[in-house]
């Protein structure tokens, strides 16, 4: 992902701007949306305690993580 789209998503802060992001530069499946956060969060893998849950749900645990900011270093 280019260094532009990831700036744009690194600023969102609220879940109405991100979506507009995502909508904004033709981000629209689950599989891209969870892509896009990764990147954006600096390539985290991501941990899920049983079984790796569906898209949809990936992407929600991922858009409520990155919202929180708990993947910025300072946010320990």
């Amino acid at each position: 992902m280019d260094s532009l789209k990831l700036s744009a998503i690194k600023r969102c802060a609220d879940k109405e701007s991100l979506n507009g992001i995502f909508e904004s530069f033709g981000i629209s499946s689950c599989e891209e949306k969870i892509s896009a956060l990764i990147e954006a969060m600096g390539n985290p893998e991501p941990f899920y305690p049983c079984v790796v849950p569906s898209a949809d749900k990936q992407c929600e645990a991922l858009t409520g993580a990155f919202l929180s900011g708990v993947w910025k270093p300072d946010a320990v």
